[in-house]
């Protein structure tokens, strides 16, 4: 089996970068736009040996907080570099950093403790054996869609590949200060509203565009989840069967096992207040 376009999608292990067609998903736009915010000079791409455009999650983080300030706010360019500049010198001064090795070893976790191997796991995903022992081991990188396809395979949620941990964990996460959690799922924005690294639950505020969300059904292998809108409406099924329409004040509890999908059927984007329990 050939791998899963390895020779363009698979990135060097010495730093976790994402091609403009993986960063495009990620962020909610169309690879041509974010081309016009660098030519605009409001972000710089850094480039491979073969002059491919890659980005690192600090860069998916600029590029998200650009796109609410173009789309959702309607800010000139002028407005947002200047937004921006004070954004470059917050991040700087919080110390964030990536955990480059996590993903690596969540996956290779996933799959001892679930039992299966490599052949397996591999022909499921659509990739060779030989390539997924290198992503697992953390000899090579890994695109969005591949590990999108894992995580999926394991019945788990994408982002928790993507944690962030900070040098210094809070207590207190004030309003519009929290983590943004990366996602690939369109017209969907996330932070976490828990700044701590040694936590058992999620707690996290879902900001849903209408007509968006999560239409393939998943499971967990344990754990629960509630749900409370904030504003707005989201629809909930449970197991392929039972549909809920949740309005702003309303809550939702099961267990992560039960499969569920979710979507925003309303006029108007949703905020949600999304708690995951892992145990």
């Amino acid at each position: 089996m050939t791998d899963y376009n390895e020779s363009q999608k698979a990135y060097d292990a010495e730093q976790i970068g994402f091609n403009i067609s993986d960063v495009a998903k990620i962020v909610g736009v169309v690879p041509a736009t974010i081309r016009n915010w660098e030519k605009a000079g409001l972000i710089v791409s850094k480039r491979k040996g073969n002059n491919y455009r890659f980005y690192d999650f600090h860069d998916i983080e600029l590029l998200k907080k650009i796109r609410e300030y173009s789309n959702t706010k309607n800010m000139s360019i002028a407005m947002i570099k200047q937004l921006m500049s004070k954004e470059l010198a917050s991040r700087s001064s919080q110390q964030k950093k990536y955990c480059k090795e996590l993903y690596h070893s969540k996956l290779k976790n996933y799959r001892e403790n679930e039992g299966y191997t490599l052949e397996e796991v591999s022909q499921a995903v659509g990739i060779s054996p030989s390539y997924l022992s290198r992503i697992e081991n953390g000899r090579t990188g890994v695109s969005f869609d591949i590990l999108d396809k894992l995580a999926t395979f394991y019945g788990e949620s994408t982002i928790r590949f993507f944690d962030i941990t900070s040098e210094v964990e809070r207590e207190l996460v004030r309003k519009g200060t929290g983590i943004n959690i990366l996602t690939g799922l369109e017209g969907i924005s996330i932070q976490s509203l828990i700044d701590s690294n040694e936590t058992t639950f999620d707690s996290m505020r879902f900001t849903i565009s209408p007509g968006c969300g999560d239409f393939k059904s998943h499971s967990h292998h344990s754990g629960e989840e509630f749900i409370y809108v904030l504003s707005g409406r989201l629809l909930v099924v449970l197991d392929d069967l039972n549909e809920f329409v949740l309005k702003e004040g309303d809550s939702i509890h099961f267990k992560s096992t039960r499969s569920h999908k979710w979507r925003n059927p309303g006029s108007r984007a949703a905020e949600v207040l999304w708690v995951h329990s892992y145990i």
